[in-house]
């Protein structure tokens, strides 16, 4: 029987872990999406997603090593 193993760094993983924290984040704000991953891909380490929203542009990354997330809000003050 062989075991599989899941990688903390397979991009994969990371782009979905990435997406999911990003909708939990606009959802938990109450900020409808116009245009869903109008922007997304790898930065170095880091997988980053912009939507634009009923709030205004909305970032979310997500670190591939460590698996930090940060959120960022554009246009919002």
């Amino acid at each position: 029987m062989s075991a599989k193993i899941l990688v903390f760094n397979d991009p994969t993983v990371n782009d979905v872990k990435a997406v999911e924290a990003h909708e939990e984040e606009a959802n938990r704000l109450g900020a409808e999406f116009y245009n869903f991953g109008w922007s997304s891909g790898d930065y170095g380490d880091w997988f980053v997603i912009t939507s634009k929203t009923s709030r205004g542009k909305f970032s979310t990354s997500r670190h591939a090593k460590t698996g930090e997330i940060e959120h960022f809000w554009h246009d919002v003050e």
